[in-house]
């Protein structure tokens, strides 16, 4: 009937099912109505399917407003006073998230956002919402007012939202807010973890780790009852800050002897393209370290971070070479040995070991919806994995 309508040019036919409850009826109806010679369809109609729970009718209430460019600012208006009142459930504001990562480019959308970013008297929910079209808006450059926006966040804001905003500075590389975070870095009532995170955001850009920063950082990786992820975080922070030789030697001689594979590889970042002959022949003894795992250095691994150093450093590296070559035969040896355990495992001890905090798989990697996004999902691992390469990443990650 609301075909028939379109080729009739029936608009009265086509509005009087424009809210019929089947989703697929309202969809034809809506695009009819638009399609049509005239205005027949006003922001008033269109709003209901932004709003709708029903994707289809989302996506073309999105389309319809797509099309008319005049709607933006009373489609912004009048959904914006709606995510404002008293009530709104963030949960279901899909159609809202989709208008207002289409009109980002528009200053009347990226200045309401900024100004509810900033404003206290809305709650945590909806503003951590905003900071999700922030993080998620097609922009190749975040508009002035909402890295300003950030900035208070970050300087006032609750930890729900201080979070996310020194990620989103991380990620965009705003330098603007470097004093604020280095001030914060250093401020020992701070949460640690947070402090570790707001250094981690201008290590890039700083001329050198400071003594204090370097200091704590060293302090965090040398702690074994660190949390992985704070270590992960410190370790980061060494591959991305320029540093100094005092800082490189302590790494050398305090932290390489006892890392692990969550630090290790950050950590060796640190020192490639270094120069120093003391430098390299303390990173060289603290890698001869018995507790450190044999699996985790190979030439392809020390090379590029050896490469730079002078020859005796070289030199003083090829017994460890050697000695790396022999462990990999070995290593070669054992995962063919126990290649065969893939097929009897014991799928709840597993599941204790991966969420459990001795080695917190968890901390990186998801199973289904738990766990984190640093690493790849394991969901569906054994399909794409063989026997060997599962045995081989748990036992010689």
């Amino acid at each position: 009937i609301v075909y028939a309508a379109i080729q009739l040019k029936m608009d009265k036919v086509a509005r009087l099912v424009l809210n019929h409850t089947h989703p697929s009826v309202r969809r034809a109806a809506a695009i009819s109505l638009d399609q049509m010679e005239g205005d027949h369809l006003t922001v008033d109609d269109v709003l209901p399917l932004l709003a709708s729970e029903d994707e289809s009718l989302r996506e073309t209430g999105l389309w319809i407003a797509s099309r008319h460019t005049d709607w933006s600012e009373a489609l912004l208006a009048q959904m914006m006073g709606r995510f404002t009142q008293d009530g709104f459930a963030v949960e279901a504001a899909d159609g809202l998230r989709e208008i207002l990562l289409a009109y980002s480019g528009s200053a009347e959308a990226q200045s309401q956002i900024a100004a509810l970013l900033v404003d206290g008297a809305l709650d945590v929910p909806r503003r951590g919402f905003l900071l999700d079209i922030v993080e998620k808006a097609p922009l190749d450059k975040l508009p002035d007012a909402w890295a300003a926006a950030l900035g208070t966040l970050l300087a006032e804001g609750p930890d729900a939202l201080r979070w996310p905003a020194v990620a989103l500075v991380q990620s965009r590389g705003l330098a603007q807010h470097d004093a604020l975070l280095m001030q914060q870095a250093a401020d020992g009532n701070l949460d640690l973890a947070y402090r570790l995170q707001a250094l981690a955001a201008i290590a890039s850009r700083l001329e050198v780790l400071d003594d204090a920063s370097a200091a704590l950082v060293v302090e965090v990786l040398k702690n074994k009852d660190s949390a992985p992820a704070l270590r992960q975080t410190a370790g980061r922070i060494c591959a991305a800050a320029p540093l100094s030789e005092t800082t490189l030697l302590a790494l050398a001689n305090e932290v390489i002897p006892q890392a692990d594979v969550l630090t290790l590889p950050a950590l060796l970042r640190a020192f490639a393209g270094k120069e120093s002959e003391g430098v390299g022949q303390a990173l060289v003894a603290g890698l001869k370290s018995p507790a450190i795992p044999a699996h985790m250095l190979s030439p392809t691994t020390l090379d590029p971070v050896l490469a730079g150093f002078p020859d005796g450093v070289k030199t003083a590296a090829e017994p460890l070479m050697a000695q790396q070559k022999a462990e990999e035969e070995a290593r070669v040896a054992k995962l063919l040995e126990l290649e065969p355990v893939v097929t009897s495992g014991d799928v709840g001890r597993g599941r204790r070991i991966f969420f459990g905090d001795k080695v917190a798989c968890y901390t990186c990697h998801a199973i289904g919806d738990e766990g984190g996004n640093l690493g790849p999902d394991l969901t569906t691992v054994g399909l794409i994995r063989s026997g060997h390469d599962l045995v081989e990443s748990v036992l010689f990650p």
